[in-house]
């Protein structure tokens, strides 16, 4: 059963983000400021105690059709806000799926589980030289026009988050998973 002043948790949570990231990169200590990391905290402090209920929001069914059936996404997003300085959603990933490898450059971000679990590798860029696309091999191969997309990487962290974890803290400068 949600709480009955959920709507008012989900705005204090955007409220809050706000807060937390209008100034983000516009200073120089930007992050590492105190005002940042208390503002940080206060957001991750809003987000540990969302849980799925208060957004109506139920996990779903088993259910043993293919993930690849059209109908049948195995990601939903569920957009809740966005401003100039943060956007707020709920993916609903179907059980077994998985987001693709993707970057987020210069950019925070906050992952809270709400149902089921999830595990997030984070991986940080490397300095390619001139032909590391070439020595690496590939199974399948890479075709010649993916060539430039590919950036040597190092696995940082994986991490396993669960509806009782708390938020999974993402930084620009850090790849590594965080949570309280």
């Amino acid at each position: 059963m949600p709480r009955e002043n959920m709507a008012s948790l989900i705005q204090k949570i955007a409220r809050q983000a706000r807060t937390t990231f209008k100034n983000c990169g516009s200073s120089p200590i930007g992050e590492n400021s105190k005002g940042f990391l208390e503002n940080q905290a206060k957001l991750r402090n809003l987000l540990h105690e969302i849980r799925a209920e208060d957004l109506n929001i139920a996990p779903r069914k088993l259910d043993p059709s293919p993930i690849s059936v059209p109908h049948n996404p195995p990601v939903t997003y569920m957009h809740i806000c966005e401003t100039g300085a943060f956007s707020m959603g709920v993916f609903l990933l179907k059980s077994g799926s998985a987001i693709p490898l993707h970057d987020h450059p210069e950019m925070n971000g906050m992952l809270k589980v709400l149902y089921g679990k999830v595990s997030i590798s984070c991986f940080d860029k490397l300095d390619n030289p001139p032909d590391a696309a070439s020595e690496a091999q590939f199974n399948p191969p890479v075709q010649s026009y993916q060539n430039n997309a590919l950036r040597r990487s190092i696995l940082r962290s994986v991490g396993e988050y669960t509806q009782h974890s708390g938020p999974c803290i993402l930084t620009p400068k850090k790849r590594q998973p965080a949570s309280d």
